[in-house]
């Protein structure tokens, strides 16, 4: 009897770590072997589950494409085609559904890590007298899988300003700009005095800020400017 349970908890062993590691999906143990989990300084594990879900997506993509191609080959008419498509649409939207919730759960664990980090940023001086952007967690979505982290920024104005218009841009390891920029009026009419504090946040000047995490990988600071 003894023997049996120890052979019944290896089994299950086994079977836990083929769950965690997502090998009982074809598409993702080809993306586990195609993309490796990298720690990126400043944002850790989600540029490269990033890049490992798209891989997962794109294999199945491909394997969809295969399958679409031999039905039109191998079917007998159009009815037995439409018969046979049903059949893998309905296997592949399970195993989408596996994609999904796997990394799902990956990004939400590695957004959760970075919360409260601080991420680089830089500002011009004669409109902020500081700056401090750090990070939330992932976004909170109604989707299968969250795509974009959420960050808090926080700018103190170095001037007395009214209704300030405030801009900020992604910026890439060389300092250049990246392809996302954004910017913020601040309530119309309204007049700041040098030394407040502007939050951009959520439910706050149009905030929070945003990044998706496939772009994370050419991100590295962020630049406030704007106009008075």
């Amino acid at each position: 009897m003894k023997k049996i349970f120890n052979c019944l908890t290896i089994a299950l062993v086994g079977l836990m770590i083929a769950a965690c590691s997502g090998s009982g999906n074809e598409f993702i143990k080809e993306a586990e072997n195609k993309v490796e989990i990298k720690e990126d300084a400043l944002w850790g594990q989600l540029p490269s589950i990033a890049d490992q879900y798209k891989a997962a997506k794109d294999a199945m993509e491909t394997a969809m494409e295969k399958d679409r191609e031999e039905i039109l080959k191998s079917a007998k008419d159009l009815g037995d085609a439409m018969k046979q498509g049903e059949e893998k649409l309905s296997k592949y939207e399970a195993k989408e559904a596996e994609i999904d919730t796997f990394y799902s759960k990956k990004f939400m664990e590695a957004a959760a890590k970075l919360k409260d980090k601080e991420v680089p940023c830089s500002f011009d001086a004669s409109l902020f007298s500081s700056a401090k952007i750090t990070i939330i967690g992932a976004e909170e979505t109604d989707k299968s899988v969250p795509s974009r982290l959420v960050l808090k920024a926080e700018l103190v104005l170095a001037a007395d300003m009214t209704s300030p218009y405030i801009t900020f841009d992604y910026l890439n390891s060389t300092g250049e700009k990246g392809k996302a920029s954004g910017a913020a009026y601040l309530d119309k009419g309204k007049k700041y005095k040098a030394g407040d504090k502007i939050l951009l946040e959520k439910g706050q000047n149009g905030g929070p800020l945003m990044v998706s995490f496939e772009s994370l990988k050419d991100f590295n600071k962020m630049h406030f400017g704007g106009k008075k």
